[in-house]
């Protein structure tokens, strides 16, 4: 594709080269008080930190760029993280180096996933309750989180209050409960019942019989 076409479409590579440029030279004039750990010069896909006399770690940032507009448009997201990824080896790779991990990051106008699924519970609570941050500054998150074992308990058809545990989550789960065929809503009937069984001290606790 030559640069006119580039352009053309949006994407203006020498005004990006230009940016750059730009910023590498207003960063040569910091002066951060000791001598610069970076190996490799401006102009390399990746650079090089020296840890010592005989180990350095390269590090490389990169995207795909306006391929998420055409994968938007086709609405298919299967290959752009097998891309990134590609894209970010490679770039290590040109400098002689080896890479051993990816730090990924999302970055999205606005969440419509049906839900974000993760194998840590701890990851499962953060990234639900972070969600009153965006909620604060009026952005409409509402992306529900669960783990792996919830997701396919409910898959499963187990109970997503008594068994799932879904009341504890601040996000609103409803709408997947809702596209996955759960009725929600006679299902948080039953768990009030369970409540005032407790409550009232009907039932002292509940067993696997009782949630089945």
């Amino acid at each position: 594709m030559s640069e006119s076409a580039y352009a053309r479409a949006g994407v203006d590579t020498s005004r990006a080269e230009r940016a750059v440029a730009g910023l590498v030279e207003v960063l040569r004039r910091i002066d951060p008080g000791h001598p610069s750990r970076a190996v490799l010069g401006s102009g390399h896909y990746a650079n090089v930190l020296r840890i010592d006399d005989r180990t350095g770690i390269a590090l490389s940032t990169d995207g795909v760029g306006t391929k998420v507009v055409v994968a938007e448009q086709l609405q298919r997201f299967d290959t752009v993280g097998i891309d990134c990824i590609a894209m970010n080896v490679n770039d290590v790779i040109c400098v002689g180096a080896e890479p051993i991990a990816v730090l990924d990051y999302i970055a999205v106008e606005e969440a419509d996933p049906d839900v974000v699924l993760t194998h840590d519970t701890g990851c499962v609570t953060t990234l639900d309750k972070s969600q009153f941050a965006a909620m604060a500054h009026g952005k409409n998150v509402g992306v529900p989180v669960m783990s792996e074992a919830q997701f396919a308990a409910l898959a499963m058809g187990a109970h997503p209050y008594r068994v799932c545990q879904l009341h504890w989550h601040s996000a609103d789960y409803r709408p997947l409960l809702e596209k996955m065929g759960i009725d929600w809503q006679a299902a948080w009937a039953e768990f009030q019942e369970d409540l005032k069984k407790l409550e009232s001290g009907e039932r002292k606790f509940s067993t696997w019989d009782d949630v089945g």
